[in-house]
Parts: structure tokens; C-alpha cells; sequence
């Protein structure tokens, strides 16, 4: 078995895992990076109902903020994902808006 199938095999098993004791799906994180967009891939490869996260902080570069939302657009559209939902999380530093 490759890599990939090896991959997938895995995450199938996470998945039934994750339905059987949360009754929740897997969730994939994601920082914006193309080990993340490789795990996302993945989890569509493999099938498996999943939720996309991504933890958005003031240490993101631009570029990947960018490219995160446009991720997240596209995983919205479809496309043949099997993605439950899409959460975008915004850390909000409550000093720095004198809070």
C-alpha cells in the first residue's frame, strides 16, 4: 500500500472512531499552509463526512489569511467534499483593543 492509501486508510479510521465515541465527525485543522490543504485533500479522498477548522490569529500572514478564505469559499461551494461544516475562528487579543 502507498503512502496515500496508507493516509487514507487512516483517516477512514479516525473517522469511524470519531462517529462511533463523539458521534461528531473528524475535524481537520487547518493554519493555510499545504501540509494542511494536503490534509484537507485527504480527507476528501478519503470520503469520510469531516469539519474544516481554522484558528485565525494576528501572527497570520496576509497572503494566508487571503488564501484561507478563499479555501474556505471553495470547500463552502462544494466541489465534492463532504464537509459538515466550516468554522474560521478569530482570536481576538482584548489588550490590543484596550479591553
Amino acid at each position: 500500500m502507498d503512502l496515500e492509501q496508507t493516509a487514507i486508510e487512516r483517516l477512514k479510521l479516525a473517522s469511524d472512531m470519531s462517529l462511533r465515541i463523539y458521534q461528531q465527525p473528524l475535524i481537520v485543522t487547518t493554519s493555510g499552509g499545504k501540509d494542511s490543504s494536503v490534509c484537507v485533500e485527504l480527507a476528501r479522498r478519503a470520503g469520510i463526512p469531516f469539519e474544516v477548522m481554522h484558528n485565525h490569529t494576528t501572527a497570520d500572514a496576509p497572503e494566508t489569511v487571503y488564501f484561507v478564505r478563499s479555501e474556505f469559499k471553495r470547500l463552502e461551494a462544494g466541489g465534492g467534499y463532504n464537509v459538515t461544516s466550516i468554522i474560521l475562528y478569530i482570536k481576538v487579543d482584548l489588550h490590543l483593543c484596550g479591553l
